[in-house]
């Protein structure tokens, strides 16, 4: 939408999106998830409970354990410390903790609620085959002196991880070992599944929200933390582990307009708020791109599949060649579209 004396234009455009094709949508289920945590604590009215709580997840077993990986600020088990780094780096950790926090169930019947029914965010990703996510682990807050300030209990799913409704068979083989390749596509539909129009949806929800079923339950604050974090670049963040690694350079998820670029972004008119997929040959990026000003903003949502040997878990995805350029030049299109640069 571009914004002109106090009025907004709104043009709406959409190209390939098929509501029954199915993609893995990878790390752009953090973003509810995010919302969802901090829409839990706003629920749980505990006093001393806050977005800088340490906590912990006590499992018997690794899939769902979780606790502070030292003293240091930064390494801290809190979910102020988890929005951070998925939203600076999409930390795959920090988000497991935070969907083991909250559980199958509630993330289900919220986003049910929310009306995001297509949407499917059944699994962490810690890799654990589905046996073993039947447990929602036990959780302990603490309080600035370590005490415990909060409890839960540990239980058992009462349902298994449910399938998707539409096809959800990808690829023309998969990789079993090093050795190994079966022929026939790899079945996701026991995966989790983010539709592009749900995902945007929810940011939309997130930068304006409406007085709809859909609106986070978040306070103005807790929507500003997370606008702030989503636009940062690793060197702003402040945390050694970012501004150190040469690994997280500016652009490092800014897939739309930057592509995979290793540039030093100086100065630019516009920020870009967003949350990216990587996985399986797919490369998805749901972003708001907004000038300084605030008077022009664009939201866009894309996905792309870059797989050209058809060949699942063989890390053979064609990213380079065909995803990052594709988001990168899409991402250049809208800017001069909108003029978000003078």
């Amino acid at each position: 939408s571009k914004k002109q004396n106090g009025s907004s234009q709104v043009d709406f455009n959409s190209f390939g999106s098929q509501s029954n094709q199915y993609f893995y949508p990878a790390s752009t289920v953090k973003l509810p998830i995010i919302l969802l945590t901090l829409e839990w604590l706003n629920e749980q009215h505990i006093r001393g409970l806050t977005l800088s709580s340490e906590f912990e997840l006590v499992s018997s077993n690794a899939c769902h354990s979780f606790k502070s990986n030292s003293t240091a600020k930064d390494d801290v088990l809190s979910i102020e410390n988890c929005i951070k780094k998925i939203l600076l780096v999409s930390d795959n950790r920090s988000y497991n903790a935070l969907f083991d926090l909250l559980g199958r169930d509630y993330i289900s019947d919220k986003l049910i609620q929310k009306g995001y029914r297509r949407s499917h965010i059944v699994k962490s990703f810690s890799g654990c085959s589905d046996s073993l996510l039947m447990e929602k682990p036990a959780c302990i807050f603490y309080n600035e002196k370590r005490d415990t300030l909060f409890f839960i209990e540990s239980s058992t799913y009462k349902k298994s991880i449910s399938k998707l409704e539409i096809d959800a068979h990808i690829g023309d083989s998969v990789m079993i070992d090093s050795s190994t390749v079966v022929a026939g596509p790899k079945d996701f539909s026991f995966n989790n599944y983010l539709p592009l129009d749900e995902g945007l949806s929810m940011l939309i929800q997130l930068v304006h929200p409406s007085d709809s079923y859909k609106k986070w339950m978040i306070s103005e604050k807790q929507k500003q933390f997370v606008l702030y974090w989503m636009s940062r670049y690793p060197k702003e963040s402040k945390m050694l582990i970012y501004t150190t690694n040469k690994q997280y350079f500016d652009a490092y998820k800014k897939y739309l307009y930057y592509g995979r670029e290793e540039t030093l972004i100086k100065k630019n008119p516009f920020r870009i708020y967003n949350i990216v997929g990587l996985s399986y040959g797919f490369v998805t990026d749901i972003a708001y791109l907004k000038t300084k000003d605030g008077k022009k903003e664009v939201f866009v949502a894309s996905t792309i599949y870059a797989n050209n040997d058809g060949v699942l878990n063989d890390n053979k995805y064609d990213y380079e060649t065909i995803g990052y350029p594709f988001l990168k030049y899409l991402g250049k299109t809208i800017v001069e579209k909108y003029k978000l640069i003078h």
